[in-house]
């Protein structure tokens, strides 16, 4: 679990990806093999709303550590998921004392497990607790022992959605109760732990635009903040009412005080623990059911590192925490582009390939042979350059002569590459020194996009992977945004047709010894038969990545690279590919391939990931998808290309999807 705290005057707000575990309850008897080893942990709190019903909560994780190769749970046993009153320490749901005091899953949630176990090892069930009349509880149950092994089983808990009764205290916080069926598998030797996943706020508190804005920016809008009384008595006449900035942002513009609350007009600034980083009112009446207090008109100046920025709200006269919004994201935002793509690939190539002798070479107007060519430059430790297909682009000719380059791989036919481009190349002398030997230009090609992919996989052999990840050759998004995971584990990139394994394909696989395979697109870009024909061939599919549309599988992509998948009901849990360098996230036009197929070679050797918009000028969901919860992990946003390829409305909407999980 990853926070981040900071008091906020007399109270403490705490920002959080993953949200906190309490340990609580008395011990049963009997054991699990091995005490001590589970641990549960949710997502980000989320708000919830007493009286509403299928409520969203993030997914919950059951983890299972052993150093002792000893089964740490065994066919039989189970573990029951309750919903639970963690401000009371009592059931959610007691349905037999007051029948609107009711709390129930909507449905039985979506679980998955790692460490080589499928759905048949495990079964959910809804059920209702002693005190309900309705589905408050599920359980998990094992129908086999667990791996004989010291890796960590997880099992992931998704689509977890909730009913709640309108009598649920306000101010409490929901969580989700975890009770073994014997034992006391839980840290610290209990039978079982809780972990908050939502809470039910008395005043909600709402921001109509997340600002963004660079560290240190000045005079930076924010959106208008509403504070309403949910059931009443939130606000008492009389009491100061400050609304404080976190994380060092400042006022620079008071701003104006509106609904009905406080007096009209522009709030009184004071400083609580940062320079003007608090607005005060009065309150004028004892607030009923409704009442409002906005803030509008406002300009902070941001503070000087990456993160989101909130303001916090208290009663000062009692030290009364009210709640808190968040306003502005904090980011850097960069721009990698040159007059046109050609340049842009050599400006991508500097300084990252500076060294490199040898230069893997592609069309930049034409995508099916220039697919192949991120898997090949990492054989060689290099970068990819593009060309126009009929003579060799000004700047890429630059780019050969600046950095001595000796070798050219050039990938594809002369439909892709013209020999006009391979002449022209190989007339330069390295360096453009006439004492030096002439550019050595090395073409790889097939009868099609598919062989020419087979010959650029096995062009240098042996392999250092059995793992292979498959793509559709039919189109470009989906190897674009597994370029960088293709350049960091080595893992060849196999393409091939939609609907059915192609004949290199299976030429590529038998080559290079593969035995496991990640696909990537959902079966509108490989189909089921595709994977069928996989598994018929003895190659396990160890995962397919695939989103809704282009944008949301390169999200899912970025989100393997950096921090794995989950299981589902098909594939185990995929492990992360360790990308580290999650501060800088590159932004491309994802209905384009040039921009992302030479920055897959360099964001692989940096570790970072890409992300693809729908279009120059729409965001598409999948950015926000990846970004969401990465506010302050997330320090600079770089957009691929001119504002032709990436609008700079584009990137400030990226920007703005950027979000920290907020934990009071």
């Amino acid at each position: 679990m990853n926070t981040f705290s900071r008091r906020v005057g007399r109270f403490v707000v705490v920002a959080a990806v993953s949200a906190g575990v309490l340990v609580a309850a008395v011990p049963q008897a009997l054991a699990f093999s091995v005490s001590g080893v589970a641990a549960l942990s949710s997502g980000a709190q989320v708000s919830l709303s007493a009286g509403a019903s299928s409520q969203s909560l993030n997914a919950v994780s059951l983890s299972f550590s052993d150093t002792t190769g000893q089964p740490v749970f065994s066919s039989g046993d189970f573990i029951t998921f309750q919903l639970w009153d963690a401000t009371a320490n009592a059931p959610l749901s007691n349905t037999f004392a007051n029948t609107f005091e009711s709390a129930a899953f909507t449905n039985a949630p979506a679980v998955g497990a790692s460490n080589g176990l499928t759905s048949s090892a495990y079964t959910v069930n809804l059920a209702k607790g002693p005190l309900s009349s309705v589905n408050d509880e599920f359980t998990l149950a094992f129908n086999q022992n667990a791996p004989l092994d010291t890796n960590a089983t997880v099992f992931t808990i998704a689509g977890l959605y909730v009913n709640l009764g309108a009598n649920i205290p306000l101010g409490h916080t929901v969580a989700i109760k975890a009770t073994a069926s014997n034992g006391t598998p839980f840290a610290a030797a209990m039978a079982t732990m809780t972990a908050n996943v939502g809470s039910i706020p008395s005043i909600t508190i709402t921001n109509s635009r997340m600002a963004t804005g660079a560290p240190s920016l000045t005079g930076v809008l924010l959106g208008n903040v509403l504070l309403t009384d949910v059931a009443g008595n939130a606000v008492v006449s009389g009491h100061e009412i400050d609304l404080t900035l976190a994380y060092g942002a400042r006022f620079t513009t008071a701003g104006t005080i509106g609904g009905t609350l406080a007096a009209a007009g522009t709030p009184t600034v004071k400083t609580v623990t940062t320079t003007n980083d608090t607005v005060m009112v009065t309150a004028t009446k004892t607030s009923v059911a409704g009442d409002t207090l906005t803030l509008s008109g406002t300009a902070v100046t941001l503070p000087s590192v990456a993160g989101e920025v909130y303001i916090a709200v208290e009663d000062a006269t009692t030290a009364t925490f009210l709640g808190a919004v968040g306003v502005a994201t904090v980011v850097t935002q960069t721009r990698v582009g040159g007059s046109d793509r050609y340049a842009t690939a050599t400006q991508l190539f500097d300084p990252q390939f500076s060294p490199s002798t040898s230069v893997v070479l592609a069309s930049g107007v034409n995508f099916p042979d220039a697919l192949s060519a991120g898997y090949l430059a990492k054989q060689f430790n290099t970068g990819v350059l593009t060309t126009d297909p009929g003579s060799l682009s000004t700047e890429t000719k630059q780019e050969l002569i600046a950095h001595g380059i000796a070798t050219v791989y050039l990938v594809g036919g002369t439909a892709a590459v013209s020999d006009n481009v391979k002449n022209e190349v190989g007339a330069l002398h390295v360096g453009n020194n006439p004492t030096n030997p002439l550019i050595n230009v090395v073409r790889i090609a097939g009868s099609d996009r598919f062989a020419t992919n087979n010959m650029a996989d096995i062009f240098k052999t042996p392999a250092v992977s059995t793992t292979a990840i498959i793509a559709t050759g039919n189109n470009f998004a989906d190897a674009l945004a597994v370029g960088p995971a293709v350049y960091q584990s080595g893992d060849p990139l196999i393409l091939t047709s939609g609907t059915a394994l192609s004949a290199s394909a299976t030429a590529t696989i038998a080559d290079l010894g593969i035995t496991r395979v990640i696909i990537v697109g959902g079966t509108s870009a490989l189909s089921s038969s595709v994977e069928s024909a996989l598994t018929a061939s003895g190659v396990k599919v160890a995962y397919r990545i695939a989103g809704a549309d282009r944008t949301q599988t390169a999200a899912d992509i970025a989100a393997w690279e950096t921090s794995g998948l989950p299981g589902t009901g098909i594939y185990s849990a995929l492990a992360s590919l360790g990308f580290t360098d999650t501060g800088l996230v590159s932004v491309a036009r994802g209905d384009t391939f040039a921009d992302a197929l030479v920055a897959g070679p360099v964001a692989g050797a940096q570790q970072h990931v890409i992300t693809l918009t729908a279009d120059p000028n729409t965001v598409g969901a999948g950015i926000g998808q990846y970004l969401a919860g990465r506010g302050g992990t997330v320090t600079t946003l770089q957009a691929l290309g001119l504002t032709a390829a990436v609008s700079a409305a584009t990137l400030n909407a990226a920007a703005e999807t950027l979000t920290k999980a907020l934990i009071i």
